[in-house]
């Protein structure tokens, strides 16, 4: 029986750690199965030796729950150190980021460029949305896209996720209109990709 769900991160670490992040049903094996049930029944069985497919697919669990941590980590921050955590992962990419405080007629502008003064390509505007437990909707993906200037491509970065809509709707906007601006997506998984994969090139403040 269906009794309801919480947002993940409204747990604790410890219960999201023994959960895992994407939790589902399963069914083991009838050769688990059995043995399950003969160690349950005081069968004595065979020790096996770790082989190198056993020991691989643990290393890949350990990997993955260590993602996970630190997926939730990031999820947990203020959203003015996610912004400066998203900052970091760009400049350890070779991008310097510039941002230009909202004014009377103008929103707050977050712009990354090679040289940091938008003077050399690519000039990439940047939306960074701190929506931990929510996804991007295809709203957001529109109205982002169509706020890009002449020559700017696009980063719509997310604590959250990305629904499948948003999705469809940016490679609608890719196919549609000839010469419609480069836009990518970065939800908190490829947030955390891109720290762990360019954690050498870091700055002192973003490890």
């Amino acid at each position: 029986q269906w009794k309801g769900s919480v947002p993940r991160v409204s747990l604790s670490a410890e219960t999201r750690l023994a959960l895992g992040r994407y939790p589902f049903i399963f069914r083991i094996s009838d050769a688990a199965w059995q043995e399950v049930t003969e160690a349950m029944d005081g069968t004595p069985s065979v020790a096996r030796a770790f082989d190198d497919e056993v020991v691989k697919r643990f290393r890949l669990e350990t990997e993955r729950s260590a993602r996970e941590l630190v997926e939730d980590q990031v999820q947990s921050l203020s959203p003015a150190d996610f912004a400066k955590l998203v900052y970091g992962v760009l400049g350890g990419m070779g991008l310097r980021t510039c941002v230009t405080p909202a004014g009377p007629d103008r929103p707050r502008m977050v712009v990354a460029s090679p040289d940091g003064l938008s003077l050399s390509a690519p000039r990439i505007r940047v939306d960074i949305r701190h929506l931990p437990g929510a996804v991007l909707s295809a709203t957001d993906v529109r109205t982002f896209v169509q706020g890009l200037g002449t020559g700017e491509s696009g980063l719509l970065v997310t604590s959250g996720g990305i629904s499948e809509d948003a999705r469809q709707e940016l490679e609608r906007q890719h196919a549609n209109e000839r010469g419609r601006p480069n836009v990518t997506l970065m939800d908190v998984s490829r947030v955390v990709q891109g720290l762990m994969s360019h954690y050498e090139a870091l700055d002192a403040d973003t490890r």
